[in-house]
């Protein structure tokens, strides 16, 4: 690993100078893993706060190629250094939310070939992922220049934002941006017209062989790879290889690049949520609290399944938990393990648990998963 490199990548990054910290995250792929010689317990995941870059680049050195390392792409709060001041925590139970994000520096995309979980991309898988990036950023090149990146499985692309606050306004715009390189660029399978091909309840249908646009990666505290680093999803065979992560490092001009979304996006990718009377009655209904302790009761089943990853069922006293194997708001991550997932309990009322960020709650899934509105019980 190349400490100056690292230190590079976290200054072109900008965190110190927008007046926040940088939050290190690292997933390790074992809960014990071998440091200086010593088999030492790291547990799931390992987090400290940076104000010191030269200091982060040591610290990580010993988990590269042992867990997949990442940064908040964002500036963190400058109080949050406390939590643990230029240093790594072990097993760490806290992490950085979206309410603890500075302001909006970075807008980011991801190009993903599409594959089975948890193993790394071929030479041919990579090479289709960095053209769909590369098409992305010829695309957004009349308003915006993309600094490229390679994620060690897949391609990146990242353009630097004046600073926006950490608003709904600006929450709104990366998410509708995001959406829409999602749909416009995704490869999806076609009909003989075509047109996108749809699964029984109008969800698209990504093709085998092709490269997925992340639609996910729009929250203000998402994490990023750390540039310089080892991606190691799986084990490295010959055929998937373990690999490097780089970034083109070059100066880059902020963009205002929300002030031009209605340039960007034509209008036919535009969303329009149109609410019937009837869901409209539901919509109200699922808004307020039914008496005697009762919720209005989700189909999670039907909800999931029209979803369409991968879950299951596992019953934990009286409440019922729907695991996923891969969590919805934290698909760059590894090693999950089925441990984030949605709850219902006997009363109809549905809860969430993250063990990226325990912030994030049922609220925050919907906002992945989909409106659970025409799945509602009746």
């Amino acid at each position: 690993m190349d400490k100056d490199y690292i230190v590079k990548v976290l200054e072109l990054f900008g965190h110190q100078k927008a007046g926040g910290v940088t939050e290190v995250r690292i997933l390790p792929k074992d809960r014990y893993i071998s440091i200086n010689g010593k088999r030492i317990y790291v547990g799931r995941i390992v987090s400290g706060y940076y104000n010191d870059y030269d200091k982060l680049a040591v610290d990580v050195q010993p988990f590269d190629g042992k867990g997949n390392i990442y940064i908040t792409i964002n500036p963190c709060r400058p109080e949050l250094l406390a939590r643990a001041v230029n240093r790594l925590q072990l097993d760490a139970r806290v992490t950085t939310c979206d309410d603890d994000t500075l302001s909006d520096l970075w807008f980011v995309y991801d190009t993903d070939p599409i594959r089975p979980a948890e193993i790394s991309s071929t030479k041919e898988e990579l090479n289709l992922a960095l053209a769909k990036r590369d098409q992305i950023a010829e695309y957004l090149s009349r308003w915006a220049c993309v600094v490229k990146g390679m994620s060690g499985n897949g391609g990146h692309g990242l353009i630097r934002l004046p600073g926006y606050p950490n608003n709904q306004k600006t929450r709104q715009a990366k998410e509708r941006l995001t959406q829409f390189l999602s749909e416009r660029f995704s490869d999806w399978q076609r009909n003989g017209n075509g047109n996108p091909v749809s699964d029984r309840r109008g969800n698209r249908i990504l093709r085998i062989n092709g490269v997925s646009v992340d639609s996910t990666v729009f929250n203000m505290s998402r994490i990023w790879k750390l540039y310089g680093t080892i991606a190691c999803k799986g084990d490295s065979i010959p055929e998937r290889p373990h690999r490097r992560s780089y970034l083109e490092i070059q100066d880059v001009k902020p963009v205002d690049l929300y002030a031009h979304l209605d340039d960007i996006i034509p209008a036919k990718y535009e969303r329009r949520q149109h609410v019937t009377p009837q869901k409209a009655n539901v919509q109200i209904k699922a808004n307020i609290r039914l008496g005697n302790n009762n919720y209005p009761r989700l189909d999670v089943p039907a909800y999931l399944d029209a979803w369409g990853g991968e879950w299951r069922v596992k019953k934990k006293g009286i409440v019922t938990w729907y695991q996923f194997r891969t969590c919805p708001l934290h698909t760059d991550h590894d090693n999950d393990q089925w441990e984030c997932g949605i709850c219902q309990f006997p009363d109809g009322k549905m809860g969430a648990k993250c063990m990226h960020d325990p912030s994030f709650g049922w609220q925050d899934f919907k906002v992945v998963l989909g409106d659970p509105m025409e799945f509602l019980l009746s």
